[in-house]
């Protein structure tokens, strides 16, 4: 297993600015579109300029700021800038709006936290991601990728449980353990699973030691804060964006290496036919 460990002392708004700019290993402009992916159902899609390749399309999943947040929409622009194709459905639609953004003790807002992350809604968001497949197969895409942002890395890892990607990615996530680590590896035991979180992360912070020894790729951020924005131009919050990115793309990239498949054909013979 992997356990590594990131040390700052400064507020954490791991991939966003205040002004919903990404911060990272590189800024890119918005290149994105709200495209259909079914009749009912919206995405956000982003094509590299440049194809890498590749030929991986990554699946985004948003937080609870939902499907409109540019924060969410900046990365999608962010793996089409790095070459990959990349699409965000919109797992809320209209029925599942977030009441605002109240204080955490808001009797509502917990009751809609609940709603949207029974286990129900997890296989309605799994159909959705599912979804995405075939426009990214539309564009050439053989290998996938999965990324989730906060209530997002809860539905990421439930829905790489499908054996459909390579690669998936949790960023400070909800409700993650070792026995639901084990639940996915058991599900898609070829999958590469990392968790990166904030130490101060209620949901994952005490559990990512156990994560860990059950075999889960994990990287802790000490002394950042979860959930808070950030100035773009503090060179150390860019840094660490830019190790978050970075990861990301290296678990995706190594999910691209094709293992090579030998088949024994006996002995070959001139007359041979």
């Amino acid at each position: 297993f992997a356990l590594n460990t990131f040390r700052k002392s400064l507020p954490w708004r791991l991939l966003y600015s205040h002004d919903g700019r990404l911060c990272g290993a590189q800024m890119c402009s918005r290149v994105g579109s709200v495209i259909e992916v079914t009749p009912v159902l919206q995405g956000y899609y982003a094509a590299p300029r440049l194809k890498s390749g590749r030929r991986m399309g990554i699946a985004v999943v948003h937080d609870v700021l939902g499907f409109a947040d540019p924060n969410c929409r900046h990365l999608v622009d962010h793996w089409a800038s790095r070459g990959f194709e990349a699409l965000m459905p919109d797992c809320f639609e209209k029925e599942a709006e977030p009441p605002g953004l109240p204080d955490d003790d808001d009797e509502a807002f917990q009751k809609w936290l609940a709603n949207i992350s029974n286990e129900k809604f997890r296989e309605n968001c799994l159909l959705k991601v599912l979804d995405c497949i075939p426009i990214l197969k539309e564009q050439g895409c053989i290998r996938f990728g999965i990324i989730g942002l906060g209530w997002g890395g809860l539905i990421a890892e439930h829905v790489a449980r499908s054996g459909e990607f390579g690669a998936a990615v949790s960023v400070n996530g909800w409700e993650h353990s070792a026995a639901t680590y084990t639940l996915t590896h058991e599900a898609a035991p070829d999958l590469a699973m990392l968790y990166m979180v904030s130490e101060d992360n209620e949901y994952l912070s005490s559990v990512v030691e156990e994560i860990a020894a059950a075999g889960g790729k994990v990287k802790v951020f000490q002394d950042l804060q979860e959930g808070f924005a950030a100035s773009a131009s503090d060179e150390e919050v860019v840094r660490a964006a830019g190790e978050i990115l970075q990861a990301a793309e290296q678990i995706f990239a190594e999910a691209c290496l094709k293992k090579s498949n030998f088949v024994k054909v006996g002995t070959l013979h001139p007359d041979a036919r």
